[in-house]
């Protein structure tokens, strides 16, 4: 069992320069933000997977306090089809189970989440984001995926 935090500093107003041209970090707080990249969680993997993100849903953002949290990709493990919707539901359960960490939170898709599920039904029903743009290609059979973060 394994998935992924980055915890990352970011400047909000990095127009410092140095000497030499290039920006720099200036550390008054007021222009550092924090945020979170979380990625494969793997509901359905294990028990293991669900305690971890209700851990996250529940109390990451009281110890950071980031900006915003994204999760890019795998966000249930959906191998079988005849176990796909039950993961997706213990995945929105969670995450739905606290309405402050979704006013700061993004998920995006992985290749687990549309494994037997070509037009992401799971992601768009289950998903906090929910939004896929499909458009396929000339000579490109899979096409572009866009998707789109409120």
């Amino acid at each position: 069992m394994s998935f992924t935090i980055g915890l990352f500093p970011a400047a909000a107003n990095a127009s410092d320069k140095r000497i030499d041209g290039f920006n720099y970090l200036n550390l008054v707080t007021d222009d550092v933000f924090w945020f979170v990249q979380i990625s494969d969680i793997h509901i359905g993997r294990s028990i293991d997977a669900e305690n971890n993100l209700k851990w996250i849903v529940h109390n990451l953002p009281r110890f950071v306090k980031p900006e915003f949290i994204v999760e890019t990709g795998d966000l249930t493990d959906s191998l079988f089809e005849f176990v796909r919707n039950a993961e997706w539901i213990t995945y929105s359960q969670i995450v739905n189970s606290d309405a402050d960490f979704l006013a700061e939170y993004h998920d995006i898709p992985g290749n687990h989440d549309r494994y037997g599920d070509p037009n992401w039904n799971g992601y768009i029903a289950y998903s906090w984001s929910g939004f896929v743009q499909h458009q396929t290609k000339p000579n490109d059979p899979v096409g572009e995926f866009v998707w789109t973060v409120h």
